[in-house]
């Protein structure tokens, strides 16, 4: 439980609850996102570099 959970229990206010919960689940969505992005770039990374091993070992072959 951390300090905004432990305090909208303490007040009574169900709305504080709410609150603090829509913004744990914010941050797993954020870094769920930020880890997308990474896992996106480290792909289009990969793709270039076999596209470019690709056309190495092509022309290596027909020349």
């Amino acid at each position: 439980m951390n300090f905004s959970e432990y305090i909208a229990i303490l007040s009574g206010d169900t709305t504080l609850l709410e609150k603090s919960k829509l913004e744990k689940k914010i941050a797993v969505l954020e870094s769920l996102r930020n880890a997308h992005h990474k896992e996106v770039i480290r792909s289009r990374f990969q793709l270039e570099n076999l596209q470019g091993d690709k056309e190495k070992h092509s022309k290596h072959w027909i020349s």
